[in-house]
């Protein structure tokens, strides 16, 4: 495999876990927003814990590298339909 190959390759994984974090943090958060007394303070600080996870990770791939941030952008444009496909297949075994 060639070194562009096998950072995008990193990248993809990578962006792939930031993404499924990402997602399903959104997930929960919608969940436990629904029945808070304060829900705006679930949307806003579980927006800002995500923004800067997701913001660390991908600083620190643009640190080492343009074929690596590449890779994880892919990584997390796959993720969202894969974290919703499992959320959703979750709930219709469980309902």
């Amino acid at each position: 495999m060639t070194y562009i190959g096998a950072h995008l390759l990193i990248g993809l994984l990578v962006g792939l876990a930031l993404g499924a974090v990402f997602y399903m943090g959104l997930w929960t958060t919608i969940g436990r927003a629904s029945r808070a007394r304060r829900p705006w303070a679930w949307f806003a600080g579980s927006f800002m814990l995500r923004l800067a996870l997701v913001g660390l990770g991908l600083l620190l791939l643009a640190k080492n590298g343009p074929w690596l941030l590449a890779g994880a952008f892919a990584g997390l444009l796959v993720a969202k339909p894969l974290v919703t496909r499992a959320v959703l297949g979750r709930k219709e075994r469980a309902g």
